[in-house]
């Protein structure tokens, strides 16, 4: 669950605010309406800082390897691939 306080706010309750994100709650905190911050749970952050150290900018590709079993993810791509239908006919340009 998210709860979204303003900075002020987040000062007021922040003994609030780490009892949920010991509970695993995200709390956003924004300024002049604009998220700037999060407080989240330890767990949270080391899973955050797994993701980021093992496949720092490489796209959703990189998530692949992340699995236990990465043909069972390939299988499911597949599975939604040939669920939207038949690919359209591309065109031919040059006539």
């Amino acid at each position: 669950m998210r709860k979204t306080l303003t900075a002020a706010q987040a000062k007021t309750h922040f003994a609030e605010s780490l009892r949920r994100a010991e509970a695993g709650d995200v709390v956003e905190i924004t300024r002049y309406g604009k998220p700037v911050a999060a407080i989240v749970g330890a767990e949270a952050l080391e899973q955050f800082e797994r993701l980021l150290a093992a496949h720092p900018q490489k796209g959703l590709q990189s998530l692949v390897g992340q699995w236990d079993d990465g043909d069972e993810l390939a299988d499911e791509v597949d599975r939604v691939v040939v669920g939207r239908g038949p690919m359209r006919e591309v065109p031919d340009l040059e006539h």
